[in-house]
């Protein structure tokens, strides 16, 4: 048991519920516990999927050796081998499919809406192996920044929101987009800190393509922008309540984070700041859950 919840890495869990609690805080009259308890499952499941395959598709192509800064994974330090692992990945899509599709059939009865759910979920368990695994593998291209702006950003907030209220505003969107570049800013980070070991492996991160000025750049951008996003909905959608700004509070460590990482320079630090952004997200996201229930 020890070994597979160190390949599920649960710290990166509260990341892929940032999406799913905005979504439900901004439907908070057409609350559904089985639609709530669904979708954040749904989420977890997914998130433990990716971690699984990640841990697979590195270790087959090499990346995850000595040279690599983060935390060893369970197939590299040989907990794990190669028939566990495949195994582990088939019966985790399976699960995150079949909660997911429950979750759709219980939430839709429109029979177009219903496919649309259903692709977005194959969609899903699909996006989360082919990050790192098979020949094509999108995130050794560069194109997993946009996959984590989708899945964590947009599709985790509109498709939850949809699935409670049966409709999207645009100050939805504004939200959705700030989550999915919180996220991406979390694998921004994590790119810069692999920048070397990457680029010895022919993995070709949207860092590797820029370069380490550029990518520092891109990354202040994704967290200013994000804050911009959640500050221009807390304003426009404020009422007359006291809790209508109870998110902003959360705002400090996300402008700690920047001032950090700024003085530190020395990318291979970057470690501990990934945990910090992705609590970060997550807190910002239960502060705006509970503004959204409260006001």
């Amino acid at each position: 048991m020890k070994k597979w919840m160190q390949a599920a890495r649960l710290r990166t869990l509260p990341l892929a519920l940032s999406g799913v609690l905005c979504g439900i805080a901004l439907a908070p009259e057409y609350f559904n516990w089985v639609i709530a308890f669904g979708c954040i499952l749904t989420a977890t499941t997914l998130q433990i999927l990716s971690n699984f395959a990640n841990d697979y598709g590195d270790f087959k192509k090499g990346t995850d050796n000595e040279n690599r800064i983060g935390p060893a994974r369970t197939m590299q330090l040989g907990l794990i081998d190669k028939k566990e692992m495949k195994q582990a990945i088939v019966t985790t899509s399976i699960l995150a499919l079949i909660i997911g599709l429950f979750t759709v059939l219980y939430s839709v009865d429109e029979p177009i809406k219903t496919v649309i759910y259903i692709i977005i979920a194959g969609g899903s368990v699909a996006a989360a192996i082919k990050y790192t695994v098979g020949n094509n593998a999108y995130g050794y291209k560069g194109y997993g920044d946009i996959f984590v702006f989708i899945f964590f950003g947009l599709a985790s907030i509109l498709g939850t929101k949809y699935l409670l209220s049966d409709f999207i505003s645009m100050l939805d969107v504004l939200v959705a987009i700030a989550i999915g570049l919180f996220s991406t800013s979390v694998l921004n980070l994590n790119n810069m800190r692999d920048i070397e070991n990457d680029t010895q492996q022919h993995k070709y991160t949207l860092v590797t393509k820029m370069g380490l000025k550029k990518a520092f750049f891109y990354h202040n951008a994704l967290i200013n922008i994000g804050l911009i996003l959640i500050l221009s909905y807390t304003f426009i959608d404020a009422s007359n309540s006291m809790y209508s700004y109870i998110c902003l509070l959360g705002f400090p460590l996300m402008i700690s984070h920047i001032l950090r990482i700024s003085k530190k320079g020395i990318h291979t630090n970057f470690d501990p700041e990934l945990k910090k952004v992705a609590l970060s997200t997550f807190f910002i996201s239960v502060l705006f859950t509970i503004q959204e229930c409260l006001k």
